[in-house]
C-alpha cells in the first residue's frame, strides 16, 4: 500500500524548490535595481521621456520587492508576482515606445526566462501566455513602425525559448521532488524516515497548537525483534519490517497521519486533527494488523510477532512542547513493554493511569 500523500506544507521537496525560487528571485531582484541604476541615465540622455518614467517605477518598485524579500518571509509570493509582473509591463512599455532604431524586441526574450526560473512550470507559462498575447495585440496596433521580418523572427524565437525553459524548469521540479523524497524516505520500509521527522515534527507541533488542534504521537516498537534476527536472520527480519511498516501505513492512510522509520525496529506515526476515539482505533488497528500477519516468532506472545504502542495524545498544546510530547509517547511505550508487550499504553495527560492502559481486541 502506498504512502498517504505528504500535504503541501509538509512536503520538503516543495519547500526546497521554493527555497530554490526564492534564490533565483533574489538575485534578479538585485541584478534589476542595478541595472535600473544604469538604464535610467540612458534612457533621459536618449530623450525617452516616457520610458524614463517607466524605468523610474520599475526601479522604485523592484526597490520595494527587494526589502520585502530580505526581511519578511511570508511576502516572498507576492514579491514573485510583483515582479514579473513589473517586468511583463516594462517590456510592454518598451515596444509601445520603442521604434526599429531603438529596439526593444530582445529585451521581451528576458520574461520567459525570469517567469519560468521564478515562477515554476504552471505559473510561469501563465506569465508567459499573457505576455505573448499582449506582444501580438501591440504589434498588430504599431504595425507599421515595425519591419515584418524582425517581428516574425522574436515571435518565433519567443515561443522556441519559452518552450526550452519550460521543459527544462520541469524536469528540474521533477529531479528536486525526486533527490528529496530519496532522501526523506527509508529504503527498505519505504516510510519517511528519521531525518524528516526531526525536519517535519517541530512545524507541524507549533501548526496545530496555533490552529488549536489535538496532535496524536504513536511510538511503535517491534517486540523481540533482536531475537527474531537470530532466530530467522537479517533477511526475514528486514522483511517483518516491510510487512509491520505496511500494516502501519494502512492503518494511518490520512493525509494528516505521517509513519516514520524512528530507528531500528521502532516506528513512530504523527496524526494531526484527529480525536480521541479515532487515535485509539488506529492503534489498536496496528496492533492486531500486525497480529494477523501470523508471522511465527518463538520469543513472541503466542509464538507470533507482534508491536507495542505508546500513545500520547495531547488535547491542548498550550502547555507542552515538543520534547515533553515525545517523551510522554516513549514513556507510554515502555509502560507497555513492561506490561506484557503486544498492547497499547495511552498516555494522554503525562503518566498512565488504570483507565487508559488498554490492551487490543
Amino acid at each position: 500500500m502506498p504512502h498517504p500523500p505528504i500535504s503541501a506544507a509538509h512536503d520538503p521537496g516543495e519547500a526546497k524548490i521554493a527555497e530554490f525560487r526564492g534564490l533565483v528571485l533574489s538575485r534578479f531582484l538585485y541584478i534589476a535595481t542595478a541595472l535600473s541604476v544604469l538604464v535610467l541615465p540612458a534612457y533621459w540622455v536618449i530623450g525617452l521621456n516616457g520610458l524614463t518614467i517607466v524605468s523610474c517605477v520599475f526601479f522604485a518598485c523592484t526597490f520595494v520587492f527587494c526589502y520585502l524579500h530580505n526581511v519578511r518571509h511570508a511576502a516572498r509570493e507576492v514579491c514573485m508576482h510583483g515582479f514579473i509582473g513589473m517586468t511583463v509591463l516594462v517590456t510592454w512599455a518598451g515596444i509601445g515606445y520603442g521604434s526599429e532604431l531603438i529596439d526593444n524586441k530582445p529585451w521581451q526574450m528576458l520574461v520567459p526566462m525570469i517567469a519560468y526560473l521564478i515562477g515554476g512550470s504552471r505559473r510561469g507559462t501563465a506569465w508567459v501566455c499573457l505576455h505573448l498575447l499582449g506582444l501580438v495585440a501591440l504589434f498588430y496596433a504599431r504595425r507599421y513602425a515595425y519591419e515584418p521580418l524582425s517581428v516574425a523572427i522574436l515571435l518565433l524565437a519567443y515561443p522556441s525559448l519559452a518552450y526550452g525553459l519550460f521543459v527544462f524548469t520541469r524536469a528540474n521540479e521533477g529531479n528536486i521532488r525526486t533527490i528529496s523524497r530519496l532522501s526523506h524516505t527509508d529504503s527498505l520500509t519505504k516510510t519517511y524516515n528519521r531525518q524528516l521527522f526531526e525536519e517535519l515534527f517541530v512545524n507541524m507541533f507549533n501548526r496545530a497548537r496555533r490552529a488549536g488542534e489535538p496532535l496524536a504521537v504513536y511510538m511503535i516498537d517491534i517486540d523481540h525483534f533482536k531475537k527474531y534476527n537470530d532466530n530467522y536472520g537479517h533477511i526475514a527480519g528486514d522483511r517483518a519490517l516491510k510487512q509491520v511498516a505496511e500494516v502501519i501505513r494502512g492503518s494511518a492512510r490520512r493525509a494528516s497521519d505521517l509513519v516514520f522509520r524512528y530507528g531500528g525496529e521502532e516506528f513512530c506515526v504523527v496524526s494531526s486533527g484527529v480525536n480521541s476515539h479515532d487515535a485509539l482505533l488506529i492503534a489498536e488497528s496496528i496492533v492486531d494488523g500486525v497480529r494477523r500477519l501470523n508471522t511465527p516468532h518463538v520469543s513472541g506472545e503466542n509464538g507470533k510477532l507482534t508491536v507495542s504502542i505508546g500513545l500520547t495524545y495531547g488535547h491542548s498544546l498550550e502547555d507542552l512542547d515538543t520534547e515533553a510530547l515525545l517523551r510522554r509517547a516513549d514513556r507510554a511505550l515502555y509502560a507497555a513493554k513492561t506490561s506484557g508487550r503486544n498492547r497499547i499504553d495511552v498516555d494522554s495527560h503525562g503518566a498512565p493511569s488504570g483507565a487508559a492502559l488498554a490492551e487490543a481486541s
